[in-house]
């Protein structure tokens, strides 16, 4: 056979090839949709804290206090304590993006999602859920500095409360509420919340509704009541760091209870030693209390001078706490007229009312 027969008959055997992959397409895209659905599962993924992967499965149930799903075939259940987010299966890409925009803290940006999604169109509870804990969230972040009223949060929260009992965030929004409400000095609001969070079966639940019941007492002037129940936590351990550092929280609690009873001494010294042995970059918001604590029993001793250089670390260096940065702003202000400086004076009370204008501490003015 010649040449160029053979190269005529090697390029027709390939055409014919082509010709019979063409003919098969429609079939195998028939095939494709008929076996697309088959191959994905609907199923819905928790991620735990600090877990980089997700445990994946169809969702059984949710309670406040949990979740319990099928993996492979066997129940699963995860306390709500364990858990850092849930992406529900069906969720709207709204949804998704505000999700995730709420762990990086963009409040605004999650908002302005969340108002894309058509809720008419969405059914399924848990779905619906997610949607009311993210508005709420996202409210009552965005009203510690003002960009949402206190009181429209508040109004948020409480609904969320009142219809989503079952929702494995419901502890989460009750404290929300219960530290919305404090900051406002709706005090009865707030002991309702902690003492709600006292009935979880988390103990670590149960702890932060303990650690901030005895802060609301606190912050009515009850000392004394307040002191018992810090200095019970302070003296217990654990090994779990979440429930460690509530323990440290109620140590703070319990010298800064000391210093406004007038024990300035006792409370300056068990305040440098949390100082001495803390991580101050790591635990700012305990830091922030700390300083505030120990300003109040320099000011409680009549040292106004370092009472200000106390409030000035949480005014200047861990100022991501709200309340306690309001608080320090309203001494500050106190302060610096003791000390004839006045113009810084009006500065800090200025300051206050732009950025706290609804806290309780602003309206103490």
């Amino acid at each position: 056979m010649s040449e160029s027969r053979l190269k005529y008959e090697a390029e027709n055997a390939v055409m014919c090839q082509f010709r019979n992959h063409l003919a098969l397409m429609p079939c195998l895209a028939i095939g494709v949709l008929l076996v697309g659905p088959i191959l994905v599962e609907a199923n819905d993924q928790i991620y735990k804290t600090g877990a980089a992967t997700a445990v994946r499965g169809p969702i059984d149930a949710v309670t406040s206090d949990g979740v319990s799903l099928k993996v492979n075939g066997v129940t699963q259940n995860i306390p709500s304590g364990e858990i850092d987010r849930i992406l529900f299966f069906g969720s709207p890409s709204e949804l998704l993006r505000a999700q995730a925009q709420i762990r990086q803290q963009q409040y605004e940006e999650a908002k302005n999602a969340l108002a894309g999604i058509d809720k008419s169109k969405v059914t399924a509870k848990f779905v619906i859920q997610e949607i009311a804990y993210c508005e709420a969230v996202c409210d009552h972040e965005m009203s510690k500095d003002g960009r949402t009223k206190r009181a429209d949060a508040s109004t948020v929260l409480g609904g969320f409360v009142q219809n989503h009992k079952d929702s494995f965030h419901y502890y989460d929004i009750v404290q929300r509420t219960g530290d919305l409400a404090k900051s406002m000095g709706n005090y009865e609001v707030a002991v309702g919340a902690y003492n709600e969070l006292q009935k979880a079966v988390d103990t670590g639940v149960q702890l932060v509704g303990r650690v901030s019941l005895a802060s609301t007492l606190f912050s009515q002037g009850d000392f004394q009541q307040a002191q018992g129940i810090y200095q019970q936590i302070a003296a217990s351990d654990s090994e779990s760091p979440e429930l460690r550092a509530m323990i440290r929280l109620a140590q703070v609690g319990q010298a800064h209870c000391q210093a406004e009873i007038g024990q300035t001494a006792e409370a300056i010294a068990a305040l440098d030693a949390i100082i001495k042995n803390g991580e101050p970059l790591a635990e700012k918001d305990l830091f922030a209390r700390v300083y505030n604590a120990r300003g109040a029993a320099f000011r409680k001793a009549e040292q106004p001078k370092e009472a200000v250089l106390a409030y000035l670390h949480t005014d200047k260096l861990f100022n991501q706490n709200e309340d306690a940065h309001a608080e320090a702003l309203y001494y500050l202000g106190q302060l610096w007229e003791q000390l004839n400086m006045s113009d810084r004076a009006k500065k800090d009370r200025q300051l206050l009312r732009t950025r706290y204008g609804d806290s309780v501490w602003a309206k103490k003015q």
